[in-house]
């Protein structure tokens, strides 16, 4: 059956089939009069025809898109895509007042309200209200200063735009404000990327930034929520907040209450404080790690440590400022191949039948890791038969089976072995540690010393009782106001170290506990005669800070010289006084040593026994190495019993002089170590049974 045809009314005037034409439902037949190819040269002479007209419509249009009106403050909503959230109150105050007494100066820059926010601007509000009709672009913190100050209408600049050319200028333009909040800044970027396609150089080149900047602060987007708090709070500084934000989730929060607390002025971290103590905890040199950085079966989940994404040179735009590109910043990551490490190596080791302490014993004999009690380190240099090795090159071949001891801190395994066994060694080999000559030298030297910083100790403290004897007195004030007197007393007392905080809090009775808050309590309620006593008291401590120079000879004691003058005190007495008392003290125990000398002497001497026959040194290294197994310390003290301590104890970081100085055992602190009170510091020290010895 042949398709029906019909004939074109345009310009072709042809016969054509009926699928030539468009349809048209209005026309009896169903179709259009004319064909397809006559309906499209028709639109194209319409549209030449009507360009001038359109061309016209359009500039009237474009006049109509930037108009200048005045809308009523209830007819205008924020924005939902503006990039600042958080408004400063006190600006927005500021920023009413100016507006309440000269007017508002610049317009805000508003479009129509999409027809996407109508239901949501009509539920917002109650019934009877008016309706909004405008949505802000730029200048909302404007709008909330108008609504502080009264303003019923506003001057707008109305300009419609879609919702992508709004994003892009709120975006733009509103991150180069000076006073956006970094974080809102970095939300922003975010968008922009999002919603643009933007990469970091893209968002740098459009807003004038450098493309390190750019990337800094999109690296904000990682803190933690609790981060983010803090640094809206202003707990942390634009760069403290990117030191948090570089570190991993796992840490993050740890390494945000390093930085935020507060010290005793009651300020946080600065930056370079901050950085140096990130640098110092959690930027971790992997060339001083342990364990082989590109060993991937150690810790296989994480792998080399070449190939991490937590490495520093893995990220260089993010760790600019780290100088080398092998450094960790993932510390628990590092830490836990390092304990693996560790545990290979002491599985290793007990596969070998070394002996292997850790644990409680391992702490009691390294309390920290500078310290090794009873034991000496086989890899460290020392002065060994005039020349400085280590226990390992002078023994070689003939250094027994070591123990290994874990460092309760870094879990490092110590190779060592017991001191007792390590100087019988090198007695064997003929290597002493120091010369006898020498060691007298410095023990005389040591003991001269020690001389003179008793008695320049002892006749300072006996000056500083006498000043606050005759500072006490009821005639003794010097006529300053009391306020000033407490404030001058509280400010030297800032000045003075623990332990002269101490002697000052035992002068004036007020225990030993806490002895700087006793004395600051002590100084804010005392009556103002009292206030200036404790002032001269605090004065004349200074000087208990320097004994002796450098050259070992008395160091000036200006304050205490100065208050004697004052309060009439004979110092020249107080010295010989003191002189007297050491020499006294000293003669005493010469007559005490004297007489167990004496007794010693008169009991029978015992006949000299026989010289052991010589053995090998492998005969000598077979049996030390069968009796490291079977070694006894013997720990015989008791609480209460005196002893002398045989050296220099160690308290943290810091070395005190005790080698000599006689101390009270107070109690055990575990199998090997005591804590004792020696007479010189005046607080207890702990120390292994190894550095005391029975008085």
């Amino acid at each position: 059956m042949s398709e029906e045809t019909k004939v074109c009314s345009g310009p072709c005037k042809r016969t054509l089939a009926f699928s030539a034409f468009n349809k048209n439902a209005t026309r009896p037949d169903g179709l259009q009069r004319f064909c397809r190819e006559c309906q499209a040269a028709q639109k194209a002479t319409w549209a030449e025809e009507n360009r001038e007209k359109t061309r016209e419509y359009d500039r009237e249009r474009g006049h109509i898109r930037n108009r200048f009106m005045e809308l009523e403050h209830s007819a205008i909503v924020p924005s939902l895509t503006n990039p600042r959230k958080h408004f400063d109150q006190a600006f927005l105050e500021e920023l009413a007042a100016s507006i309440r007494d000269q007017g508002i100066a610049q317009p805000i820059l508003v479009r129509p309200l999409p027809g996407s926010r109508l239901q949501e601007t009509y539920t917002d509000r109650r019934a009877d209200a008016p309706r909004p009709t405008h949505e802000i672009i730029a200048g909302e913190q404007r709008w909330r200063a108008c609504a502080m100050a009264g303003l019923r209408k506003l001057p707008a600049l109305v300009r419609p735009m879609s919702d992508a050319e709004v994003l892009q200028l709120q975006l733009v333009e509103n991150l180069k404000r000076r006073d956006l909040h970094p974080m809102e800044e970095a939300e922003g970027y975010d968008k922009l990327r999002e919603t643009t396609g933007l990469t970091a150089e893209g968002i740098a080149e459009r807003i004038g930034k450098g493309r390190s900047y750019v990337y800094k602060t999109m690296q904000l987007l990682q803190l933690l929520p609790e981060a983010r708090q803090a640094f809206y709070e202003g707990k942390l500084t634009r760069s403290t907040a990117e030191l948090v934000a570089a570190r991993p989730h796992t840490i993050q929060l740890q390494v945000l209450k390093d930085i935020t607390a507060t010290d005793f002025h009651g300020e946080p971290m600065s930056f370079r404080k901050a950085k140096a103590h990130v640098d110092d905890r959690y930027m971790l040199k992997l060339g001083a790690a342990p364990f082989k950085i590109t060993d991937e079966t150690l810790m296989p989940e994480a792998g080399s440590c070449r190939t991490c994404p937590k490495r520093s040179g893995a990220n260089p735009e993010l760790f600019d400022d780290v100088p080398h590109a092998d450094t960790c910043t993932d510390p628990e990551c590092f830490s836990s191949k390092k304990e693996a490490h560790y545990a290979r190596v002491r599985a290793e080791a007990e596969a070998r039948g070394q002996s292997v302490i850790t644990g409680r014993e391992a702490k009691e004999i390294m309390p920290d890791s500078n310290t090794l009690r009873g034991y000496t380190r086989v890899d460290d240099t020392q002065a060994l038969g005039g020349q400085m090795k280590t226990l390992r090159k002078v023994l070689g071949k003939d250094m027994p089976a070591t123990t290994l001891i874990e460092d309760p801190r870094t879990h490092e395994m110590v190779e060592a072995l017991p001191t007792a066994t390590a100087s019988k060694l090198l007695k064997d080999h003929g290597i002493t540690k120091s010369a006898p000559q020498e060691a007298a030298q410095l023990d005389e030297a040591t003991a001269k010393r020690q001389g003179a910083e008793k008695l320049e100790k002892t006749w300072r403290q006996r000056a500083i009782e006498k000043v606050h004897e005759a500072a006490s007195a009821p005639a003794s004030g010097f006529g300053i106001s009391g306020p000033v007197v407490r404030l001058l007393a509280l400010l030297v007392l800032d000045g003075l170290m623990a332990e002269q905080q101490r002697h000052v809090a035992s002068i004036l009775e007020l225990g030993k506990v806490a002895a700087r808050d006793a004395l600051e309590s002590h100084i804010k309620t005392v009556d103002e005669g009292q206030a200036e006593a404790v002032l001269f008291l605090l004065l004349a401590e200074h000087d208990m800070r320097q004994l002796l120079d450098q050259s070992d000879k008395p160091a000036p004691a200006p304050h205490i010289e100065a208050l004697a003058a004052d309060l009439s005190i004979d110092l020249e007495a107080l010295r010989a006084a003191a002189k007297k008392e050491i020499r006294d003290a000293i003669t005493s125990q010469r007559v005490d040593e004297a007489a167990k000398a004496v007794k010693a002497a008169a009991k029978p001497a015992a006949g000299k026994p026989a010289r052991p026959p010589k053995v090998s040194k492998e005969e000598a290294a077979a049996t030390i190495a069968a009796q490291l197994q079977t070694v006894e310390n013997p720990n015989k003290f008791e609480p209460g019993q005196r002893v002398r301590l045989k050296t220099d104890l160690r308290k943290g970081e810091n070395v005190f002089n005790t080698r000599g100085v006689e101390a009270d055992v107070l109690h055990a602190i575990g199998d090997r170590a005591w804590l004792v009170q020696p007479e010189s510091p005046s607080f207890p020290l702990s120390a292994d049974y190894t550095e005391m010895e029975a008085v």
